[in-house]
């Protein structure tokens, strides 16, 4: 008993990817006579060489090399925004460093270059890290930034089976693609026949020699070091100066996310909170009721609970706890078996190193007023303890708003477990639970036993600046104090409440 629920954090909005159709800044092919597609190229540079670039982009792409100068990255796109230009970022590999947000706040479009990738790279490893990396990125960036990736085509094709689709935006590979039914832009990387183009003649021979059915949506060209980037623009900005190569908007209607594209978003936007949130106390109300062989009416457990969420631990505090309406003075509490269900190592919506969950789109609901898609989730085994359920993801936000799940594969005294948890706002970019509602059967030796369990909050302190001094407090009381631990929850002795 006294489970708490999972403070799952959600909020704020992330993009959705761009509809099926031309790609985010993709013009037509143009017509015979000029180049096939001088607008449709997207430079690389390093940091220094945006001093060089012409005076006037005219909305040129020009994607940032961050290994290159990390120093000068920052300079470079406020060069590329002053001319006129689209910036963007190109990360060397898959790192734990993160993105400076500040650089985020201009980029447009992030690539991760993996071309660096050993042949005998382990794919598991390399997706699980790539997932992780641009989630916690996205949830740094703001709304409309395009994530995407640089690969070989069989690393692009092992990530693709290996569900990275979903995070990412953009594929660009210089090697020929398949035309992507999940809606990605394509992005031919260009080679010459010593590698990168040198000059402005050399890559436009490589886009006329790159048949249009393999090409892709634009062609992305990596500015050899050192090299003089003023000519090598010049010719793609003059054709965005000429009629055929200017940009034309074609509006499209909004294509509709896959169930683990709306998990993938929702994922940032947990990481975001979970950067946001740093400290956490609740305050509410936990009520416990269960059926006792020998006892003619229920035993319902009533208490104040307050809950300190730090990094480190999660602690419950049980305050004026009645049984019947009776209240136990002073720490004349008993301690009370706690029966908790075998804990679930992988709860579903987060990312791991192996796929643990099917997900798929259960239609669309309101709660509260609020628009919001219906992901189910079961696990691919149905033999380890994990969930079956479904999630109420905000459309607007990707904010959880309601998760309904039931355990599988139980084993022990716990046979049955359900639990419904419903969030709200607590403050901008900020969702947290605001109800738990769970119902277990216990089954012992001669007997099943229904227990019910209501947690509600009525009060949440984000980042208190008071928190450390609170939870010390709660320690040096009377009250009941439990921990969160792998193994389930724990009762605090008052001489190791700081273990």
């Amino acid at each position: 008993m006294y489970i708490l629920a999972a403070l799952a954090l959600v909020a704020l909005a992330v993009p959705n990817r761009p509809a099926p159709g031309p790609a985010a800044g993709s013009v037509p092919q143009a017509s015979s006579g000029y180049p096939p597609c001088t607008s449709c190229i997207v430079l690389t540079i390093d940091p220094e060489q945006a001093l060089a670039l012409p005076e006037t982009l005219t909305g040129l792409d020009v994607l940032v090399r961050v290994s290159a100068d990390p120093e000068g990255v920052s300079p470079a796109l406020a060069e590329i925004v002053r001319k006129g230009g689209r910036p963007g970022l190109v990360m060397d590999g898959i790192t734990d460093t993160p993105v400076a947000p500040g650089l985020l706040s201009v980029a447009r479009v992030v690539l991760i270059d993996l071309m660096w990738l050993a042949r005998d790279a382990d794919p598991d490893a390399t997706a699980f890290a790539l997932k992780t990396r641009v989630t916690s990125a996205r949830a740094a960036a703001p709304a409309g930034v395009l994530w995407g990736i640089v690969a070989r085509r069989q690393d692009v094709q092992a990530l693709l089976d290996r569900d990275v689709g979903p995070y990412i935006d953009i594929v660009a590979s210089p090697d020929d693609l398949a035309a992507d039914p999940a809606g990605h832009a394509i992005w031919r990387v260009l080679q010459g026949p010593d590698g990168s183009p040198t000059t402005a003649d050399e890559a436009l021979k490589a886009t006329q020699s790159t048949s249009s059915a393999a090409s892709g949506d634009r062609w992305l060209w990596h500015v050899p070091e050192g090299a003089d980037v003023a000519p090598i623009a010049a010719p793609a900005v003059s054709g965005r100066l000429i009629g055929e190569f200017v940009e034309q908007v074609e509006v499209v209607g909004s294509r509709t996310l896959t169930a683990d594209e709306i998990v993938a978003r929702h994922q940032a936007v947990a990481a975001r909170q979970a950067f946001l949130v740093r400290t956490l106390i609740s305050t509410g109300i936990l009520t416990l009721s269960f059926e006792a062989p020998g006892f003619p009416a229920p035993v319902t457990i009533t208490s104040q609970a307050i809950v300190y969420m730090a990094p480190d631990r999660t602690e419950l505090e049980q305050r004026n706890v009645r049984v019947n309406g009776i209240e136990f003075p002073g720490g004349g509490v008993p301690r009370l078996p706690i029966i908790e269900p075998e804990r679930v190592a992988s709860p579903p919506l987060t990312i791991t190193l192996t796929g643990l969950y099917r997900y798929r789109l259960d239609g669309d609901a309101s709660v509260g007023g609020t628009r919001c898609h219906v992901v189910a989730f079961e696990p691919l085994d149905t033999r380890q303890p994990l969930f079956r359920g479904r999630a109420w993801i905000a459309m607007d936000t990707f904010a959880m708003l309601r998760v309904a799940a039931a355990q599988t594969a139980l084993r022990g005294p716990i046979v049955s477990s359900e639990q419904v948890d419903e969030y709200r706002r607590a403050q901008d970019g900020i969702w947290l639970m605001a109800r738990s509602d769970v119902r277990q059967t216990y089954e012992g030796a001669a007997h099943r036993t229904p227990i019910h369990r209501v947690l509600t909050f009525d009060r949440q302190e984000v980042n208190p600046a008071d928190f450390e001094m609170r939870r010390q407090s709660a320690y040096a009381s009377a009250s009941l104090m439990l921990r969160d631990t792998p193994e389930g929850y724990r009762y605090l002795r008052k001489n190791a409440v700081s273990a």
